[in-house]
């Protein structure tokens, strides 16, 4: 889902952020933890403002793949 075109308004002016921005990261706070130790990068469109935010710690996916973090399950 990484994206170089917005996929709610087409638009091709879509930017990256190293290390995510906004304050809609408290929601992800309360499902994982502490961002300080967690890599992520936020999409951001700059016509619409749509964004999506992405871990990109490889480490931690594992973590929630093998079961060890109990706030996540698997989505059926």
């Amino acid at each position: 889902m990484k994206m170089t075109t917005c996929p709610k308004c087409q638009s091709p002016n879509v930017f990256v952020c190293d290390g995510g921005v906004g304050w809609d990261v408290y929601l992800l706070v309360t499902a994982t933890g502490s961002m300080d130790i967690i890599e992520w990068e936020t999409y951001l469109c700059t016509d619409c403002g749509y964004f999506e935010n992405y871990v990109t710690d490889n480490d931690y996916l594992q973590k929630i793949k093998d079961g060890r973090w109990e706030k996540w399950r698997k989505a059926e």
